[in-house]
């Protein structure tokens, strides 16, 4: 028995309501800037069963060697040989900036699921599995002592 390809109608809420990831951004020496050089669409492996088409699902920056050599020298000062800026920091202020990460990530954590279902095709029970993988990374409270 074959298996189908993925579909869903453009006019299901389904379709309606799926993400869109703006990564036409770059991150390099701790700045995140907008993109103005070429970028890639992404696709879903889901097709529209009107068009035929895969769906996009957002689009990412597509640097140049020029800009990649650019952020991998970025990350080679930051780090220094270990004496850059996050080495330096505390224990205390390592936690703190990794703590901000994780709320930031538990505020989007449902974006994040709907992410993957639509970008490897994953099954609402898989992805709210992962959605719980991630929630299980994220305590609620963190103590030092």
């Amino acid at each position: 028995m074959a298996i189908g390809k993925p579909e869903v109608s453009e006019f299901s809420e389904v379709f309606k309501t799926r993400p869109y990831v703006d990564g036409a951004k770059t991150l390099i020496g701790g700045q995140v800037k907008p993109w103005p050089g070429i970028f890639s669409e992404i696709f879903s492996p889901v097709y529209c069963s009107e068009t035929g088409e895969r769906i996009c699902i957002g689009r990412q920056a597509t640097m140049s060697p020029k800009e990649s050599v650019q952020a991998v020298q970025a990350a080679a000062k930051a780090w220094d040989l270990g004496r850059g800026e996050w080495p330096r920091k505390t224990l205390e202020q390592r936690v703190a900036a990794v703590e901000k990460l994780m709320d930031r990530l538990k505020e989007i954590r449902g974006k994040i699921v709907s992410v993957l279902q639509w970008e490897i095709c994953k099954n609402d029970a898989d992805a709210a599995k992962d959605g719980q993988d991630l929630a299980a990374l994220l305590p609620e409270e963190q103590n030092l002592d």
